[in-house]
């Protein structure tokens, strides 16, 4: 007769004195498994919901680690020793012991926790300790090519790039400098207007291989030459010029120039270098035509030295400018940026104009607004005079308004005649309700740049959220973009009560540019009172990535949206907190 065969028992396949048989005795596999899934789910809803969700600090996942793996420890030296007969109680020694390090370990990262809100900061406000102020002019073109222009801004800014690495030195950025480009000015007015002691300016004469420089450091008190010097060399040796240039002007001002890395971020391909200079020059101008040109020439740049990093973030600048502009669908262009910034940090990780290009990618497309922070954080610490604007109009759309106007004015210390920094500081003005503060603000740049037709858009904005329509649709007639005049001529004439002209405003800019222009009809439908049709246009700015949606909790045109639930749910998709709290309580 045939017998089943009988299995063998669990007691012989885990002999009681294995090590198997011991983890099964004593229940630690199971009580594990079980600790290990809990465990998961604990650090999902703290990484899901208090982070991502509710925005609350990172280091909230710390905590969450050191405690499972803590809680991990103890249930494991619990199970193990307990029952067993010895003369030391292992589980009353190891347990206080692992009890008291992750106890600790908390209590370190909750002590940081208002650091860590404080980081952004601490980038921004550490008060300076300059012992001088330096204003770097545009040099001159002297070369009979006027076409060579490019090349002079290319060497100014690398100028002020290089002498603004100098912690002891104030040097103004290079946006408050080029407004005196092509002026016949006088140096007590440039050093009164950017409250600087000394100004270097010069002249470049390019002619085929050879280039002849100019410089000279001059005192504004006094307006003596403290030191001047010219230097005839070939073009690649622009270079050693620009670190000769440096040296001189730091040890006349009796400042430590320091020393700089050689580093893939920069390149000694005359070729790569020249051709960067033409992208940097055309981005500059920022209209449709102009960008193209700008990344024709940085594609030639890297095409010549493919780890020139720089010329790999100006590509990415490019391209994300062209998406938020609604230039091209904003999809396609915030994706070529991304892909490419991240080519730019594979080759330097401490490039911080390539983590502020990020931090905007990351702030205008993905929404991914810690991340965008973070980005900004590393920015400013690698370069700390730098990416105040952007970090300003990040704490905007997170309805961190005085955080905001505290950034902006820092901007405006560094860049004091910068019409981006004035409009930032606008902006935080005006998305914080602080209306005639922002009209003052852009009056401001009105002064410093009468022809700029942009900011009389966003007077003539401000004018309709003031309820004055005739102010409004005079400075709306100034503009000639219909981009961004017919939204705002749509807006005034619904508050005029004229709906045809509004409808015909509206209707000819969704025919023109509803590809890449759907928040701005979403903003007009919200402003008419017409709900339904704003979400439906909001959803599809979502689903576009517009870049308008980074202002979608902030934006005063939207204030009839938000008793809405959609409006609540829209802000949740985003991860936006629907509330408003001010985070930060900076003096005003």
């Amino acid at each position: 007769m045939i017998t089943a065969k009988r299995p063998a028992s669990r007691t012989k396949r885990y002999p009681l004195h294995s090590l198997l048989g011991k983890l099964r005795r004593r229940g630690i596999i199971r009580a594990s498994a079980a600790f290990i899934g809990s465990g998961w789910v604990i650090y999902e809803i703290v990484h899901l919901v208090l982070v991502e969700h509710y925005h609350l600090p990172e280091r909230l996942k710390d905590i969450a680690v050191v405690s499972i793996l803590c809680g991990f420890l103890c249930i494991l030296t619990w199970r193990w020793f307990r029952g067993e007969k010895r003369k030391v109680k292992w589980e009353y020694v190891l347990l206080p012991i692992f009890i008291f390090v992750g106890v600790l370990l908390d209590v370190n990262f909750l002590l940081h926790l208002s650091e860590d809100r404080a980081d952004l900061d601490s980038a921004i406000f550490k008060e300076p300790a300059w012992k001088d102020s330096l204003a770097i002019l545009p040099f001159v073109n002297m070369s009979a090519d006027q076409e060579q222009e490019y090349f002079c801004d290319g060497l100014t800014e690398e100028l002020i790039t290089k002498l603004s690495q100098i912690p002891e030195l104030k040097v103004p950025a290079r946006t408050s400098a080029f407004v005196f480009k092509g002026k016949n000015v006088d140096i007590h007015e440039v050093g009164q207007k950017l409250r600087v002691n000394s100004v270097l300016e010069g002249s470049v004469r390019k002619s085929g291989s050879r280039i002849r420089i100019s410089a000279q450091l001059i005192n504004v008190a006094d307006g003596y030459h403290l030191w001047s010097e010219t230097y005839d060399r070939n073009l690649d040796d622009i270079f050693a010029v620009q670190d000769e240039i440096a040296r001189s002007v730091a040890g006349t001002l009796k400042v430590t120039l320091l020393r700089e890395k050689e580093t893939v971020s920069e390149t000694r391909n005359s070729q790569a270098y020249n051709a960067f200079l033409m992208g940097q020059y055309f981005y500059r101008q920022q209209t449709r035509e102009s960008l193209e040109k700008a990344i024709g020439y940085f594609e030639q740049a890297i095409k010549f030295d493919p780890r020139f990093a720089r010329a790999w973030v100006g590509l990415a600048a490019t391209y994300a400018f062209q998406a938020g502009l609604g230039y091209v669908v904003p999809k396609n262009g915030y994706d070529q940026a991304k892909a490419v910034v991240k080519k730019a940090l594979a080759l330097d990780k401490n490039l911080a104009y390539a983590h502020r290009v990020f931090g905007w990618i990351k702030m205008s497309y993905d929404w991914d607004w810690a991340g965008a922070e973070a980005s900004y954080q590393r920015a400013m610490s690698l370069e700390p005079r730098r990416g105040q604007l952007e970090a300003a109009q990040l704490a905007v759309a997170l309805g961190r308004f005085e955080l905001a106007l505290a950034l902006a004015r820092r901007a405006v210390e560094l860049d004091p005649i910068s019409v981006q920094a004035f409009a930032t500081l606008g902006l935080s003005y005006w998305y914080g309700g602080r209306i005639e503060e922002a009209i003052a603000t852009y009056g401001k740049i009105l002064d410093l740049n009468p022809g700029n037709k942009a900011i009389h858009g966003l007077l003539g904005l401000i004018y309709i959220a003031q309820s004055s329509p005739q102010q409004a649709v005079a400075e709306l007639d100034q503009i000639t973009d219909p981009y961004w005049r017919l939204p705002g001529l749509a807006m005034v004439y619904h508050f005029m009560g004229r709906k045809t002209e509004s409808d015909a405003a509206l209707n000819e800019f969704i025919e023109k540019y509803q590809a890449g222009g759907a928040y701005n009809v979403a903003q007009v439908y919200a402003f008419r009172g017409e709900a339904d049709r704003a979400f439906q246009w909001l959803e599809q700015a979502y689903a576009q990535h517009d870049g308008g949606m980074f202002l979608v909790k902030a934006d005063p045109f939207l204030k009839n949206l938000k008793p809405e639930v959609r409006y609540k749910a829209l802000l949740k998709k985003m991860r936006l907190p629907a509330s408003d709290p001010e985070s930060d309580a900076r003096p005003k």
